[in-house]
Order: structure tokens, then C-alpha cells, then sequence
């Protein structure tokens, strides 16, 4: 059958999505992280981009980009909560 879709297929380029994901948005957080002592520095760098960003991007564009920035936004909460626990009052 002509018309029988290939789920291996359709997985295969989903997996390559994924996969680019990842790679842009750890390429977009180490961009943030640049310059940046703290996650508070990087969540206000992320916040002036999105801010920025959004109001010249174009409709057919926006929803992918929102989307995108989200991801990035639970990357970087997940990479916060993955961190060990410091005593700073110690130092």
C-alpha cells in the first residue's frame, strides 16, 4: 500500500526533532550562561530576549519560538533543581 504510513519512519524524524532540540536549546542556554555569575542573571537575559523577541517575530513563527523558549525555560528550572544543596552561611 502506497498509503500506509512508516510509524519507524515517522519515529525516525521525530527522533531527529528531538534530537536538534536538545542541541539548539543547550546551544541557546550556554549562550545565556555567558557572561552570567548566577541563574537569576540568566532567567533576566532570557526574559529581555523573550520580551524583545516576540514582538518582531512573525505569526507563522511566534507559537514555534514560544514554544521553543519554554523548553528552554524547563531546561534551565530542571538543570537548577539537579544542582546539590549548599550551606552558604558557612562559607
Amino acid at each position: 500500500m502506497a498509503n500506509k504510513i512508516s510509524e519507524e519512519k515517522l519515529e525516525n524524524v521525530l527522533d531527529k526533532f528531538k534530537q536538534a532540540l536538545d542541541e539548539a536549546s543547550k546551544e541557546f542556554i550556554d549562550e545565556l550562561k555567558c557572561d552570567s555569575e548566577t541563574y537569576e542573571q540568566v532567567g533576566r537575559k532570557l526574559h529581555q530576549f523573550e520580551t524583545g523577541t516576540l514582538y518582531t517575530i512573525g505569526v507563522p513563527h511566534k507559537m514555534s519560538v514560544i514554544c521553543f523558549l519554554n523548553y528552554v525555560k524547563e531546561q534551565i528550572k530542571k538543570e537548577m533543581n539537579d544542582l546539590p544543596l549548599t550551606n552558604r552561611s558557612r562559607d
